[in-house]
């Protein structure tokens, strides 16, 4: 995982615990990315959670 902010790390924390009390292991959550074109087109699935973007440019 990359880098977190210091006021989102009981979310990634909640989101970690979550995944391994469902035994999701075949899930990653990744932080920061800088090379996000590469990032993009080796994952199978792209979801885009954000709750605070009102209209995000992602397809």
């Amino acid at each position: 995982m990359g880098p977190i902010l210091e006021s989102r790390k009981a979310y990634a924390a909640s989101l970690t615990q979550r995944t391994d009390e469902l035994q999701l292991d075949n899930i990653d959550f990744h932080g920061y990315a800088s090379n996000i074109n590469e990032f993009l087109n080796s994952a199978q699935v792209y979801l885009c959670t954000s709750t605070y973007e009102s209209s995000p440019i992602s397809i």
